[in-house]
């Protein structure tokens, strides 16, 4: 369950013509029921992009035997890119907001996870049955911009593309730190969607986290100035 209703909220104000009549309650879908109202809307939004399903994730991998070798496409990022499958944990809101902006900016959430996976595919060597220690700076920015991500001007218009940003307000107006990402807001969604999706394709952009420039953001949707 959510902590409050969403309807009126500043940080869904512009992708609320895709949330539909749901944001007035605390329930949230099962997998299924979002698998059909991604379904939905991509007939009407974006019928170009692939089908998406959203699976129950499991509680926990198998544990793997140290002698198998890594397939890189065996992931989360994999899951998406590869079989057109989210996992996804029922009644979590985490994963609910990663289904709100995957109906909102889809183009822009499979460049993300596309990135993540050839990162992984480059950092993980033919034949390894270890996962190295410690991620690549691409892989920690790509992570810090889908979780925490904020896309627009500073003066205004912006909006918020991190799902962990809307599960944290939420639950609270406390400030929350977040990475800003600056980007001429078109005026409609799509070609917002398909702006960002370039920009997160491209090879030579986050590729380390001090390129996402952090800043404040309070519950009232104002960025905080410090």
């Amino acid at each position: 369950m959510l902590a409050r209703p969403l309807a009126r909220h500043p940080y869904l104000a512009p992708f609320r013509a895709r949330l539909g009549p749901w944001l007035e309650g605390v329930e949230l879908p099962s997998p299924e029921e979002m698998t059909a109202q991604f379904a939905a809307r991509r007939a009407a939004w974006f019928p170009d992009e692939p089908p998406l399903r959203f699976v129950p994730q499991a509680p926990g991998r198998a544990r793997r035997r140290g002698d198998t070798p890594i397939d890189p496409d065996d992931s989360y990022d994999g899951s998406i890119v590869v079989r057109n499958e989210v996992p996804t944990r029922p009644g979590d809101p985490h994963d609910f907001f990663n289904f709100v902006l995957w109906c909102c900016l889809p183009r822009s959430k499979r460049a993300v996870h596309t990135r993540q996976l050839r990162a992984r595919r480059a950092w993980i060597p033919p034949g390894a049955t270890r996962i190295p220690g410690q991620r690549t700076r691409e892989q920690d920015a790509l992570t810090l911009f889908d979780e925490g991500g904020l896309v627009g001007t500073r003066g205004g218009p912006w909006l918020v593309f991190g799902h962990a940003v809307l599960e944290h307000f939420c639950a609270s107006d406390d400030e929350l730190a977040v990475t800003f990402v600056e980007l001429a807001m078109p005026e409609s969604l799509e070609a917002l969607d398909a702006e960002l999706a370039s920009m997160l394709l491209d090879p030579a952009r986050f590729l380390e986290p001090r390129t996402l420039r952090p800043t404040l953001l309070d519950g009232a949707g104002q960025l905080v100035q410090r």
